[in-house]
């Protein structure tokens, strides 16, 4: 009987272990850069951006203006060939692309940066790529404060641009699309930008940003580094950000002492 109960011990934990070595491989499996997985809802909380329904079409085809087609041309293109078919084919999970975009890049990315403004999103718009295989999202901001290239006016209007947002299909199904680590900015809500140039698209594409949210900040992206000032006053990552800009040697650190 003892030997029957050890033999049925061992075979017990024999399953437990080949189930967890299978478990392992299957969920660090990736092709591409890329994971498809499955994610439940979390309700609203769980804002993953901008959303452009499936059925969509670039709205380059409606302009008239040479210059403008060219500009919205490149826009679309430049996120062509991210999935390796049209997400349709994706639909119920969610596209996530693995970049080292935030490899070396500090706190403060002021050198990285072409303009870093204090602004509000006013607009947001998801769209998809011309092969329909990527999304990228279009916000609207009006300037209220520059710390970089204060040469902009206040009030002024700018398009930041940045990869991701949701697509909808006919059937209501939605499918996030988001670059690992990075989040997306919601209307309505006022943010420190690092922005840089898109000279092919004439925009700005978006660095990192640090939303202000009842006199504190709040970290757009995930990335470890930029989390240095979670929850710090307002005011005081205002005076840390002229400081660095005024100062280089300050550049790759957090807070003040």
């Amino acid at each position: 009987m003892r030997t029957h109960k050890l033999r049925a011990g061992l075979l017990f934990w024999l399953f437990l272990i080949i189930s967890g070595v299978s478990l392992v491989s299957i969920a660090s499996r990736s092709s591409r850069g890329y994971q498809i997985k499955e994610e439940k809802d979390k309700g609203t909380e769980n804002y993953q951006g901008p959303i452009v329904d499936d059925e969509t079409s670039p709205k380059i085809s409606s302009l008239t203006d040479p210059k403008r087609q060219a500009v919205e041309k490149a826009r679309f293109n430049r996120y062509n060939h991210r999935a390796p078919e049209p997400l349709g084919d994706f639909a119920s999970v969610v596209f996530e692309i693995s970049t080292h975009w935030n490899i070396d890049l500090p706190p403060l990315p002021i050198s990285e940066s072409d303009l870093i403004v204090l602004g509000k999103v006013v607009a947001a718009q998801a769209h998809l790529s011309s092969d329909r295989a990527g999304v990228y999202s279009e916000f609207t901001i009006n300037v209220e404060k520059t710390f970089k290239n204060t040469d902009l006016p206040i009030g002024d209007s700018l398009t930041l641009e940045r990869e991701g947002g949701v697509v909808r299909f006919s059937a209501g199904r939605l499918l996030p699309y988001r670059i690992n680590g990075q989040r997306l900015p919601r209307s309505l809500r006022e943010y420190t930008f690092f922005l840089k140039r898109n000279q092919q698209g004439e925009d700005y594409h978006i660095v990192t940003a640090y939303e202000i949210l009842r006199g504190r900040i709040i970290p757009l992206d995930e990335s470890e580094q930029f989390q240095v000032f979670q929850g710090i006053e307002a005011e005081q990552f205002f005076k840390t950000l002229q400081d660095a800009v005024s100062d280089p040697s300050r550049r790759k650190g957090g807070t003040n002492k």
